[in-house]
Protein backbone atom coordinates (compact mmCIF):
# COMPACT_ATOMS: atom_id res chain seq x y z
CA UNK A 1 0.00 0.00 0.00
CA UNK A 2 2.94 2.66 0.62
CA UNK A 3 3.99 1.66 -3.00
CA UNK A 4 0.64 2.99 -4.64
CA UNK A 5 0.35 6.10 -2.18
CA UNK A 6 3.51 7.38 -3.60
CA UNK A 7 2.17 6.84 -7.13
CA UNK A 8 -1.22 9.40 -5.61
CA UNK A 9 0.99 11.92 -4.34
CA UNK A 10 2.80 12.18 -7.79
CA UNK A 11 -0.19 12.04 -9.87
CA UNK A 12 -1.63 14.73 -7.61
CA UNK A 13 1.31 17.06 -7.83
CA UNK A 14 1.44 16.72 -12.00
CA UNK A 15 -2.33 17.69 -11.84
CA UNK A 16 -1.49 20.53 -10.26
CA UNK A 17 1.08 21.47 -12.16
CA UNK A 18 -0.34 21.29 -15.79
CA UNK A 19 -2.86 23.42 -14.08
CA UNK A 20 -0.67 26.44 -14.07
CA UNK A 21 1.52 25.88 -17.21
CA UNK A 22 -0.05 27.59 -20.61
CA UNK A 23 -1.29 25.42 -23.05
CA UNK A 24 0.38 24.34 -25.35
CA UNK A 25 -1.01 22.90 -29.07
CA UNK A 26 -0.90 18.80 -28.75
CA UNK A 27 1.80 17.12 -30.31
CA UNK A 28 0.66 14.51 -32.83
CA UNK A 29 0.53 11.01 -31.11
CA UNK A 30 3.56 9.11 -32.38
CA UNK A 31 3.37 5.07 -31.13
CA UNK A 32 6.31 3.78 -29.23
CA UNK A 33 6.43 0.83 -32.27
CA UNK A 34 6.96 4.06 -34.87
CA UNK A 35 9.83 5.24 -32.66
CA UNK A 36 11.49 2.24 -32.32
CA UNK A 37 11.04 0.94 -36.12
CA UNK A 38 12.64 4.00 -37.24
CA UNK A 39 15.33 4.47 -34.83
CA UNK A 40 16.40 0.62 -36.15
CA UNK A 41 16.52 1.92 -39.78
CA UNK A 42 18.66 4.62 -38.86
CA UNK A 43 21.24 2.35 -37.15
CA UNK A 44 20.91 -0.19 -40.31
CA UNK A 45 21.37 2.67 -42.72
CA UNK A 46 24.27 4.10 -40.52
CA UNK A 47 25.91 0.28 -40.26
CA UNK A 48 25.70 -0.35 -44.22
CA UNK A 49 27.30 3.45 -44.55
CA UNK A 50 30.19 2.33 -42.87
CA UNK A 51 30.82 -1.61 -44.26
CA UNK A 52 30.86 0.18 -47.57
CA UNK A 53 33.27 3.58 -46.30
CA UNK A 54 35.99 0.51 -44.10
CA UNK A 55 37.35 -1.80 -46.62
CA UNK A 56 37.29 -5.46 -45.31
CA UNK A 57 40.99 -6.14 -44.05
CA UNK A 58 42.70 -9.36 -46.58
CA UNK A 59 44.70 -11.46 -44.28
CA UNK A 60 47.57 -12.10 -46.24
CA UNK A 61 49.59 -15.31 -45.08
CA UNK A 62 53.26 -14.24 -44.64
CA UNK A 63 55.93 -15.15 -47.04
CA UNK A 64 58.17 -17.34 -46.21
CA UNK A 65 61.56 -16.39 -46.29
CA UNK A 66 64.34 -18.68 -47.82
CA UNK A 67 67.77 -18.35 -45.61
CA UNK A 68 71.14 -19.13 -47.78
CA UNK A 69 74.37 -20.03 -45.75
CA UNK A 70 76.28 -16.67 -47.78
CA UNK A 71 79.52 -18.61 -48.30
CA UNK A 72 83.16 -16.87 -48.26
CA UNK A 73 85.65 -18.03 -50.91
CA UNK A 74 88.72 -18.62 -49.47
CA UNK A 75 91.81 -16.92 -51.37
CA UNK A 76 94.02 -19.41 -52.84
CA UNK A 77 97.53 -18.61 -52.10
CA UNK A 78 99.24 -17.49 -55.40
CA UNK A 79 102.60 -18.86 -56.33
CA UNK A 80 105.10 -16.79 -56.59
CA UNK A 81 108.48 -17.88 -58.48
CA UNK A 82 111.61 -16.10 -57.13
CA UNK A 83 114.56 -16.16 -59.61
CA UNK A 84 117.77 -17.64 -58.47
CA UNK A 85 120.62 -15.49 -58.80
CA UNK A 86 122.00 -14.58 -62.10
CA UNK A 87 125.53 -16.71 -61.65
CA UNK A 88 128.59 -15.05 -62.59
CA UNK A 89 129.61 -16.02 -65.95
CA UNK A 90 132.77 -17.86 -65.70
CA UNK A 91 135.35 -17.05 -68.51
CA UNK A 92 136.88 -20.51 -70.35
CA UNK A 93 140.09 -20.38 -71.05
CA UNK A 94 141.64 -21.98 -74.32
CA UNK A 95 144.98 -22.18 -75.64
CA UNK A 96 146.18 -20.46 -78.46
CA UNK A 97 144.47 -21.75 -81.59
CA UNK A 98 147.72 -21.67 -83.58
CA UNK A 99 151.45 -21.90 -81.72
CA UNK A 100 153.66 -19.55 -82.27
CA UNK A 101 156.42 -20.82 -84.55
CA UNK A 102 159.77 -19.02 -84.48
CA UNK A 103 162.31 -20.30 -87.25
CA UNK A 104 166.50 -20.13 -86.56
CA UNK A 105 169.38 -20.72 -88.77
CA UNK A 106 169.13 -24.26 -86.99
CA UNK A 107 165.58 -25.27 -87.74
CA UNK A 108 162.23 -24.54 -86.64
CA UNK A 109 161.71 -23.87 -82.80
CA UNK A 110 157.87 -24.04 -81.59
CA UNK A 111 156.63 -21.93 -78.94
CA UNK A 112 152.77 -22.84 -77.53
CA UNK A 113 151.02 -23.77 -74.52
CA UNK A 114 147.80 -25.01 -73.13
CA UNK A 115 146.10 -23.75 -70.22
CA UNK A 116 145.45 -26.41 -67.49
CA UNK A 117 144.35 -24.58 -64.06
CA UNK A 118 143.87 -21.25 -62.95
CA UNK A 119 143.35 -20.45 -58.91
CA UNK A 120 141.36 -18.64 -58.16
CA UNK A 121 139.19 -19.13 -61.62
CA UNK A 122 138.69 -16.66 -63.83
CA UNK A 123 135.00 -14.35 -63.48
CA UNK A 124 135.54 -14.73 -59.89
CA UNK A 125 133.91 -12.04 -56.94
CA UNK A 126 136.65 -10.08 -55.01
CA UNK A 127 135.49 -6.98 -52.88
CA UNK A 128 137.52 -3.70 -53.27
CA UNK A 129 140.76 -2.53 -52.25
CA UNK A 130 141.50 -6.47 -51.76
CA UNK A 131 144.77 -8.48 -52.51
CA UNK A 132 144.65 -11.92 -53.67
CA UNK A 133 147.27 -14.13 -55.72
CA UNK A 134 146.02 -15.58 -59.34
CA UNK A 135 148.34 -18.87 -59.81
CA UNK A 136 148.06 -20.37 -63.03
CA UNK A 137 149.55 -23.46 -64.23
CA UNK A 138 150.34 -24.07 -68.04
CA UNK A 139 151.69 -26.77 -70.16
CA UNK A 140 154.37 -26.84 -72.28
CA UNK A 141 152.87 -28.04 -75.93
CA UNK A 142 156.06 -26.77 -78.01
CA UNK A 143 159.37 -27.87 -78.82
CA UNK A 144 161.40 -25.11 -76.84
CA UNK A 145 162.30 -25.42 -72.59
CA UNK A 146 161.04 -22.39 -71.23
CA UNK A 147 163.56 -21.42 -68.75
CA UNK A 148 163.69 -20.36 -65.45
CA UNK A 149 165.07 -16.86 -66.02
CA UNK A 150 163.90 -15.87 -69.64
CA UNK A 151 160.50 -17.33 -69.14
CA UNK A 152 157.53 -14.64 -68.47
CA UNK A 153 154.03 -14.34 -67.88
CA UNK A 154 153.49 -9.97 -69.00
CA UNK A 155 150.56 -7.75 -69.05
CA UNK A 156 149.59 -6.94 -72.60
CA UNK A 157 146.46 -4.93 -72.65
CA UNK A 158 143.00 -4.72 -70.91
CA UNK A 159 142.36 -3.61 -66.56
CA UNK A 160 145.62 -2.68 -64.76
CA UNK A 161 144.77 -4.38 -61.62
CA UNK A 162 147.94 -5.78 -61.30
CA UNK A 163 151.06 -4.90 -58.59
CA UNK A 164 153.68 -6.67 -60.52
CA UNK A 165 153.31 -6.41 -64.51
CA UNK A 166 155.61 -9.15 -65.24
CA UNK A 167 156.26 -12.19 -62.92
CA UNK A 168 158.59 -15.21 -63.94
CA UNK A 169 158.12 -18.81 -64.53
CA UNK A 170 158.70 -20.64 -61.01
CA UNK A 171 161.01 -23.31 -62.15
CA UNK A 172 162.50 -24.49 -65.93
CA UNK A 173 160.15 -26.57 -68.05
CA UNK A 174 160.69 -28.90 -70.61
CA UNK A 175 158.15 -29.65 -73.70
CA UNK A 176 154.94 -31.44 -72.06
CA UNK A 177 155.52 -30.48 -68.89
CA UNK A 178 153.57 -28.09 -66.98
CA UNK A 179 154.92 -24.82 -65.43
CA UNK A 180 153.52 -22.55 -62.85
CA UNK A 181 153.38 -18.61 -62.69
CA UNK A 182 152.28 -16.77 -59.49
CA UNK A 183 151.08 -13.49 -60.33
CA UNK A 184 149.84 -10.55 -57.12
CA UNK A 185 146.71 -8.67 -58.10
CA UNK A 186 144.27 -6.42 -56.44
CA UNK A 187 140.86 -5.41 -56.79
CA UNK A 188 140.20 -1.76 -57.79
CA UNK A 189 138.57 0.86 -55.93
CA UNK A 190 135.22 0.92 -58.14
CA UNK A 191 133.34 -1.62 -58.37
CA UNK A 192 132.30 -3.53 -61.63
CA UNK A 193 134.15 -6.15 -63.92
CA UNK A 194 137.80 -5.94 -65.31
CA UNK A 195 139.62 -7.78 -67.40
CA UNK A 196 143.01 -8.12 -68.49
CA UNK A 197 144.96 -9.74 -71.42
CA UNK A 198 148.67 -11.24 -70.29
CA UNK A 199 150.78 -13.66 -72.69
CA UNK A 200 153.55 -15.62 -72.02
CA UNK A 201 157.50 -14.34 -73.31
CA UNK A 202 160.21 -15.79 -73.61
CA UNK A 203 163.08 -12.79 -74.47
CA UNK A 204 161.39 -10.99 -77.41
CA UNK A 205 158.53 -13.55 -78.64
CA UNK A 206 155.26 -13.35 -76.76
CA UNK A 207 152.60 -16.07 -77.25
CA UNK A 208 149.98 -17.97 -75.55
CA UNK A 209 147.53 -15.20 -75.32
CA UNK A 210 145.39 -15.47 -71.67
CA UNK A 211 142.42 -13.41 -70.85
CA UNK A 212 141.49 -13.11 -66.81
CA UNK A 213 138.54 -11.38 -65.50
CA UNK A 214 137.35 -10.03 -61.97
CA UNK A 215 133.79 -8.11 -60.30
CA UNK A 216 134.53 -6.01 -57.80
CA UNK A 217 131.83 -5.94 -55.47
CA UNK A 218 132.00 -3.88 -52.17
Amino acid sequence: MKKYRYLYILLVLVLVLSGCVPATPEAPFVSVETIVAATYAVIQAQTVAAEAVIPTATLIPPTPTKLFATFTPIATSTSFIVSSLTPVPTLTLLPSDTPTAVTSGSGDLLYSCEVVGSAPASGIEVKRNKEFSWTLHVKNTGTIKWGGGDTKLAHIKGAEYYILKRVLIEKATDAGEIGEFRVALYAPEEPGRYTSTWTIRIRVQDFCEIKYQIYVVK
